[in-house]
Order: structure tokens, then sequence, then C-alpha cells
């Protein structure tokens, strides 16, 4: 999927889901302020990633945004690297292995419900479900999203199914 598409995308499913977005209130001090937003998880994935999951988008703002992304039994996803984003996640379900490797340390992770494990910008990552049932996580990047060019393609441990 395309840059652009993947952007289009979300703008559009964003705005169906998001209460008050773009809203925006004058304070009795005078400062602006965003209203208060809240989502709901989609039934079916907005867009897939410059990895390979599905994924479904929960929330945005000025300093980051959230998705729910989800990797099926035995898919290995493309190893990529982030230029200006960074990135949490939180297992939510499932049974997966995550490869990180930046300038000093190269590590293998195991992705099972209650870990949480951070990609700093530059790190090279490629992730994997070894289970038998969808590995889900949810994933927090910071700053939003600039769109599909961000993710570069790298060598991984893995060859990608996808």
């Amino acid at each position: 999927m395309s840059a652009v598409l993947f952007e289009t995308n979300r703008s559009s499913r964003m705005s169906d889901r998001v209460q008050f977005a773009g809203s925006v209130k004058q304070n009795a001090d005078k400062q602006w302020r965003h209203t208060l937003k809240e989502t709901q998880l989609p039934a079916v994935p907005d867009a897939k990633s410059p990895a390979g999951a599905d994924i479904r988008f929960i929330m945005d703002g000025t300093t980051g945004n959230m998705i729910h992304s989800t990797v099926p039994p035995g898919q290995i996803n493309r190893a990529t690297v982030h230029s200006t984003v960074s990135e949490f996640w939180y297992v939510l379900e499932g049974n997966g292995q995550i490869w990180r490797k930046d300038g000093t340390e190269e590590r293998v992770t195991s992705l099972v419900p209650g870990v949480s494990i951070d990609i700093p910008v530059g790190t090279a990552f490629q992730y994997r479900n070894i289970g038998s049932q969808p590995l889900k996580f949810i994933c927090i990047t910071m700053p939003p999203w600039p769109g599909d060019h961000e993710a570069a393609p790298q060598d991984g441990a893995w060859v990608p199914t996808v």
C-alpha cells in the first residue's frame, strides 16, 4: 500500500471514530487545547504496516499515534528501520519474537502477553509470530507516524513470508 493511500485511509478512518477530533477550545487562561478524544477498536484492519502486519488506528495526536497490530500465525514480517520515529509496544495476545539491532546491541526478545519493548530511532527490527494464534500488540509511535516512507527496508534475522 502506498504512503498516500495509507495516510488518506488513516485520516478518513480516524475522523470517523475519534469523538471531537480536530475540535479546539480556548480555556479561561486564553490557552488553546484540543478536546478530549476517545476511540473504539475497529472491527476490520485499516491498513497494512510497512512490515506486513494488519493495523487498526486507535488514536492520533500532536505527540504520537497508537495502533493495534495483528500478525497471523506463521507470518514473518519484513525487517525495517525508522529514521525519525521511536516505538513502544505492549503485547496483548499470542507468541512471537522481535529481533532488534542498533549500533551497539543485537537481541531477540520473546513477544508474549504482558511484555513491553522499545524500538528507538535508527534501530533495525523484524518480528514474527511463532504461535498458533494471532500475535496482537499495541504500538505507540513518537512523534506521529509520517507515512510509509519512514520505514526503510533492512536485512533481518529471518526470511520474510510477506
